[in-house]
């Protein structure tokens, strides 16, 4: 069997403008350390970080050291 002949085709195309066309690693590096790449992380990483302190303060007092010392290993 052939695993190289493609079974579908997506249509999914990228453009890239004349001006922007560079050695392979050089846009990846380029694209991976853009203003806007960065941005974009740093909101998502904040949104995750925020989003478990949230979960932590409201679940606190209801799971408080259940589940710590549980387990196989600890019912010994």
């Amino acid at each position: 069997m052939d695993f190289k002949h493609a079974l579908h085709t997506s249509g999914l195309g990228v453009a890239v403008g004349i001006r922007q066309r560079q050695s392979g690693w050089q846009a990846v590096f380029e694209a991976a350390f853009s203003p806007i790449f960065l941005r974009g992380l740093t909101d998502i990483l904040f949104a995750m970080f925020a989003s478990s302190i949230a979960v932590y303060w409201f679940e606190r007092k209801h799971y408080q050291y259940s589940h710590v010392f549980s387990g196989p290993l600890c019912d010994r």
